[in-house]
C-alpha cells in the first residue's frame, strides 16, 4: 500500500536567489532533524542539572559556597551559562523556546492539509492511492442493507446520482499527531509561564504579630522581600507532640486572618496538607522556629499570707527582695534529663548576677543560701514558636493540564482505530464490487471485511 508523505509543503520555489534562501532556512527549522537535535540537547542540560548543584533546590547553599568548590574559571564559565539554576538559564529557556517554534512550523503546514483532506472525501476510489479491490466469488445477490449489516460499518450514498456507496471509520485520526504536537507546545508554554509569573517564598509571623512581605530566596544568593495584595495575621500557633516532653512534633496548625482593602477579612487554619488560596496565591503550613522572645514561664510567687501565679517573659522582673536584690526570668530550658526548667538569674545589690535552675515540682527555696529571699515554683514552661508558611504564586497548572489533555487525546487519536474507507457499488447482476482503502493495516482490514462479506454467501463460518 502506498504510504502518506511526510514531507513538509515549503514556500514555492523562485528564481530570486533571497526566495531560494528563505525555502532552505523554511525547510531547516520546520525539519524533524531539528526537532531532534533540540531534544538532544534539552536531555543533555537536563542531565547535567543533575550533577551539578541547584542553588534554588539546595537549602543553605548560596552562591559563595559554589564558587569555594570550583576555580576561578570553573567558576565563571557555569555562571555565564547558568549552570546552578539550569532550568531557568537563559540557554535552557532559548532551546525550549525554538522546540515549541519548531513543532509549530512543523504542524501548520499539516494542519492546513488536514483540513482541506478532512473536508471532502473522495466519491469513488478512482485516483486514491492505496486502493484494494476486493474480489469475493459471489453466488447469490446481495443488497447494500445486508452489506451494511454485515459490515457493521454506515453505508451511505457517496454522492448524489453517484453508484458508489461509502463508509468512513476513524477520520480524525490523523489530527492525533497534531494534537500531540500542540500538546507538547502548550505545555512549553505553560512552562515559560510558570517560570516567568511564578513566585515562591516564606512569610515568618509570630503570634499577634502581621506582615504582608514575603521573602524569595534569589538563584544569585541573598533574598529580596516581596509584597503580597493582602495581609496575613497570625491569631495562634500550636504545636502538638506525640507525648508530654516528647521533641518529636506530630502536628502543627496556624490560625491566620488575611485582610485586603475593601476585603471583610477572612479567617483560615492552615496544615500542613491544607493550604489556604487567596487572589492566586497559596500559603502552605511549612515549618517552624523557635523565638526566644516569647518563651513564657509560669511561677508560683508568694504574696502576702499567700501566693499567686504569674506568667513572664525572658527578661521580666519577676519581684523585688527588700534588700534591693532583683530576680529575673533568665531563660527556658525544655527536653534535658531532668524535665523542663527556667532559669532564674538574681541581681544582688552590688551588681554581682548569678543564675539558679527551677525545675518543675522542685521548688527552689532560695532562702536557705540567701537570706531574705522567699521560695519560687515552676508550674509550666512554654517555649515560644513563630509560624513559617511557604507562599507561592504559579499561574501555569491549568495551561499545563490543558496541554496534558491535548497530548493524551492525541496518543488516543493517533494510536487508535486507523482510518479506514469502504466503497461498495452495486453491479446489474446483484452482486457487490468493493473497494477498501486504510492508513494502516490494510490487510488486516482486507481479512476482516472480507470475512464478513463472505458469510453465509459463498458457504463461509456462520
Amino acid at each position: 500500500m502506498a504510504r502518506p508523505t511526510t514531507d513538509i509543503p515549503s514556500p514555492p520555489e523562485s528564481g530570486s536567489g533571497f526566495m531560494r534562501l528563505i525555502d532552505a532556512w523554511w525547510r531547516a527549522f520546520s525539519s524533524v532533524r531539528l526537532a531532534i537535535a533540540l531534544l538532544l540537547l534539552i536531555g543533555a542540560g537536563a542531565v547535567l542539572g543533575t550533577f551539578v548543584p541547584q542553588l534554588p533546590q539546595s537549602p543553605g547553599l548560596s552562591a559563595l559556597h559554589l564558587e569555594r568548590m570550583y576555580s576561578p574559571v570553573a567558576f565563571q564559565l557555569l555562571s555565564f551559562f547558568g549552570a546552578f539554576d539550569l532550568f531557568h538559564s537563559w540557554w535552557f529557556s532559548l532551546l525550549l523556546l525554538l522546540l515549541s517554534l519548531n513543532l509549530t512550523a512543523c504542524s501548520l503546514p499539516r494542519l492546513f492539509s488536514l483540513g482541506r483532506e478532512l473536508a471532502r472525501c473522495p466519491p469513488e476510489p478512482s485516483g486514491v492511492a492505496g486502493v484494494r479491490r476486493l474480489e469475493i466469488p459471489w453466488d447469490r445477490p446481495v443488497t447494500i442493507d445486508e452489506a451494511r449489516r454485515r459490515t457493521g460499518m454506515p453505508l451511505r450514498r457517496a454522492a448524489q446520482n453517484s453508484a458508489f456507496w461509502l463508509a468512513e471509520r476513524g477520520r480524525l485520526g490523523r489530527a492525533g499527531f497534531l494534537l500531540v504536537h500542540l500538546g507538547i507546545i502548550v505545555i512549553l508554554l505553560g512552562g515559560g509561564l510558570g517560570q516567568v509569573a511564578s513566585l515562591e517564598g516564606t512569610l515568618a509571623l509570630a503570634p499577634g504579630e502581621e506582615s504582608d512581605a514575603v521573602e524569595v530566596q534569589l538563584p544569585e544568593g541573598g533574598s529580596e522581600m516581596l509584597h503580597l495584595p493582602f495581609r496575613v495575621r497570625c491569631l495562634d500557633f500550636s504545636i502538638l507532640r506525640y507525648a508530654p516532653g516528647d521533641m518529636a512534633v506530630r502536628h502543627y496548625v496556624s490560625e491566620i486572618e488575611v485582610t485586603g482593602v475593601g476585603q471583610p477579612p477572612q479567617r483560615a487554619r492552615l496544615e500542613v496538607n491544607r493550604p489556604f488560596a487567596r487572589e492566586g496565591y497559596r500559603l502552605f503550613q511549612s515549618s517552624y522556629q523557635a523565638v526566644r522572645a516569647l518563651d513564657r514561664a509560669t511561677l508560683r510567687l508568694p504574696h502576702g499570707d499567700g501566693s499567686r501565679e504569674v506568667s513572664f517573659a525572658p527578661g521580666e522582673e519577676i519581684l523585688r527582695a527588700p534588700d534591693g536584690g532583683r530576680y529575673r526570668l533568665h531563660g527556658i530550658e525544655t527536653g534535658t534529663p531532668h524535665g523542663d526548667l527556667a532559669r532564674i538569674e538574681v541581681e544582688y545589690p552590688d551588681g554581682r548576677r548569678q543564675r539558679y535552675p527551677l525545675f518543675l515540682r522542685h521548688p527552689l527555696d532560695l532562702s536557705v543560701l540567701l537570706p531574705a529571699r522567699p521560695a519560687l515554683s515552676l508550674l509550666s514552661v512554654r517555649p515560644g514558636y513563630a509560624t513559617v508558611l511557604s507562599v507561592s504564586r504559579d499561574p501555569s497548572p491549568p495551561v499545563l493540564w490543558l496541554g496534558s489533555a491535548l497530548l493524551l487525546f492525541g496518543l488516543l487519536l493517533a494510536f487508535g482505530p486507523a482510518h479506514r474507507r469502504l466503497w461498495i457499488r452495486p453491479t446489474p447482476q446483484g452482486t457487490l464490487e468493493v473497494f477498501l482503502w486504510a492508513r494502516r493495516g490494510a490487510e488486516e482490514f482486507e481479512r476482516d471485511v472480507g470475512e464478513r462479506l463472505r458469510t453465509r454467501t459463498t458457504g463461509g463460518p456462520r
